[in-house]
């Protein structure tokens, strides 16, 4: 059972990218009181609705950020998308998962990018592996594609639950 989580549907667009991240980070930045922990889960937020915008046709994308009483964050974005995009994003997946090194992997994408001349830069996955250090997870389900990234929660991230709240003074 999930002890903190948000679940919502959009329609792609990127004027509500930034106040997505920023909900998020507020929420879970209360939630696990640890800041530092919070800006990780809103970087993986924001580099998975991004794709989701990037790729998807139409105009509904589902995000999902949780943590569980395993204590681990699972981000999952949901979207439509192209089959070009799909194998596309099925090769960058496998690639970063079976990279010896993924901060190698990183920098080696990070040259790539300052080569690319179509305005991409194609380093939103290596950043939620590297950057975040969250494993990452695409399951094609028709023409949906679900991209997860989940990590443990670090020691210094407890869940702050009802209990938890601050007393208040009363009048």
């Amino acid at each position: 059972m999930s002890r903190a989580y948000v679940d919502f549907h959009f329609a792609p667009n990127w004027e509500l990218i930034d106040p997505a991240r920023e909900f998020l980070q507020k929420f879970f930045t209360i939630t696990l009181a640890n800041d530092e922990f919070a800006g990780l889960v809103g970087l993986a937020a924001h580099e998975l609705m991004e794709n989701a915008i990037k790729y998807s046709p139409n105009d509904e994308a589902r995000v999902r950020v949780e943590i569980d009483s395993g204590q681990s964050v699972l981000i999952a974005v949901e979207n439509d998308s192209l089959p070009e995009h799909v194998e596309s994003l099925l090769a960058e997946v496998n690639a970063l998962q079976s990279a010896a090194d993924p901060a190698a992997y990183y920098q080696q994408k990070m040259l790539e990018s300052y080569e690319r001349t179509d305005g991409k830069s194609c380093l939103g996955l290596s950043r939620i592996r590297v950057e975040a250090g969250m494993q990452l997870k695409c399951e094609i389900i028709g023409a949906r594609v679900r991209m997860t990234a989940t990590r443990e929660l670090p020691v210094e991230a407890p869940i702050v639950t009802n209990t938890d709240k601050p007393a208040t003074a009363s009048p």
